[in-house]
């Protein structure tokens, strides 16, 4: 089953503690509409859940957290009506959030390399 794997990778589970492991169920969010904007909203999973197989959940909800102390900072300092600025946040972190989600579907289990080169020597490269 790891044949294929990075010998690190293999070196990881050959010294797992598995009476430890558990499996863990691997879930995407489906697109929702857009919802009545109200002074509550929502960050991170609680919209679009993925798969970690690509890496990108908790950057996606760092970028989205952004997004909204944007919109938040628009209406401390530029007196942007809070509504507006909330529902423009949501319209954007939905559209964005899902588009994330559609593209972790591709490959739920095993991350897309971003580098194809070996790895460096180093702490990182240690085996």
């Amino acid at each position: 089953m790891v044949a294929g794997f990075h010998p690190l990778a293999r070196r990881i589970l050959d010294e797992a503690d598995v009476p430890a492991t558990f499996p863990v169920g691997l879930r995407n969010a489906r697109p929702v509409a857009p919802w009545p904007t109200t002074d509550v909203t929502l960050l991170g999973d609680a919209v679009h859940t993925m798969s970690p197989g690509r890496g990108e959940g908790a950057n996606t909800t760092l970028r989205h957290a952004e997004l909204l102390r944007q919109a938040l900072a628009g209406v401390a300092a530029k007196g942007v009506p809070l509504l507006d600025a909330v529902g423009r946040y949501e319209a954007e972190m939905l559209r964005h959030g899902f588009q994330v989600v559609s593209a972790s579907l591709g490959n739920p289990l095993m991350p897309r390399p971003a580098v194809t080169s070996p790895p460096r020597p180093g702490p990182r490269g240690a085996g």
